[in-house]
């Protein structure tokens, strides 16, 4: 029976694996987990030290490979876009005002 002070803690992103895979019978190492952010959670799905594993890799360059595949978010992701469709409104808005002053 194991006490909570005991147990061990973890922030964010403090969690790490390697593996090794096979292409073309060379075989690769890597540490990448994804280009994005992995939960916990989804850390913990991967299994078992030594468990057996699905790897995503670049066939044109078969050194870089993930296990959670999918594109790295643009920072802020649609907020961003959102901020940047109202600068762009904005800055219109600017540009009539002051036709409209001169004409």
């Amino acid at each position: 029976h194991a006490h909570s002070r005991s147990w061990g803690t973890l922030r964010g992103e403090d969690f790490a694996v390697r593996y090794r895979y096979e292409v073309g019978g060379r075989t690769f190492q890597s540490d990448r987990l994804s280009f994005r952010r992995v939960s916990y959670g989804q850390f913990r799905r991967l299994g078992r030290p030594g468990d057996s594993v699905s790897v995503f890799y670049n066939p044109r360059d078969p050194g870089e490979a993930v296990l959670f595949p999918g594109a790295p978010r643009l920072a802020g992701g649609p907020l961003f876009f959102v901020g940047l469709l109202l600068a762009a409104v904005a800055a219109a808005l600017s540009v009539l005002a002051l036709f409209r002053r001169e004409a």
